[in-house]
C-alpha cells in the first residue's frame, strides 16, 4: 500500500482488479492493486511513485523512461567508472533490493555527486566515492 501522503499530495489512481490486455501501461502515480497484466508493456518513468500489490504480470516487457533511465545510466556509471568499489556498491544495492531493503537516498546529493564522474579527474572520483560512501551509510540506518 502506498503511504497516506503521496496518496494526499500526489492524487493517485488506483486500479483495483483490473485486467491489462496487449497495452502500454504508465505505472508513474498510479497504485495497482491486485491487477492482472498480460502482453503488456510496463513502463516506469521515474517521475511520481507508484506501487503494485497482489498483481500478476505474463508476457510482459519493462520499458524504463526518463528520470528512470537516467537512473540506470547512472549505476552503469558507478558500476563501471568507480572500480571495484564502484560494483560492489551496485551489487549490495541491488541484494538490498531482493531482500525488500530499499535505501532513501537523498537525490539532490547523490545527482551532484554522480555528476562529478564525469569531470574524470581523481579529485572528482575521490569526491564521489567519499559523498556515496556516506550517503549509502545514512541511508542503511
Amino acid at each position: 500500500m502506498l503511504p497516506s501522503l503521496f496518496k494526499t499530495v500526489l492524487r493517485v489512481i488506483e486500479y483495483r482488479n483490473t485486467k491489462f490486455q496487449a497495452t502500454s501501461v504508465d505505472m508513474d502515480g498510479k497504485a495497482f492493486i491486485d491487477c492482472t497484466f498480460e502482453g503488456c508493456t510496463i513502463r516506469f518513468s521515474g517521475i511520481a511513485p507508484m506501487s503494485v500489490t497482489g498483481c500478476t504480470f505474463t508476457n510482459c516487457s519493462l520499458a524504463l523512461a526518463d528520470s528512470a533511465s537516467l537512473t540506470i545510466s547512472y549505476l552503469k556509471a558507478i558500476y563501471h567508472g568507480l572500480g571495484e568499489w564502484g560494483k560492489k556498491s551496485v551489487e549490495n544495492l541491488f541484494e538490498d533490493i531482493r531482500k525488500g531493503v530499499v535505501p532513501g537516498i537523498v537525490v539532490d546529493r547523490l545527482h551532484a555527486a554522480l555528476l562529478k564522474i564525469f569531470e574524470r579527474s581523481e579529485n572528482s572520483l575521490t569526491f564521489v566515492h567519499k559523498e556515496l560512501t556516506l550517503l549509502l551509510a545514512e541511508s542503511r540506518q
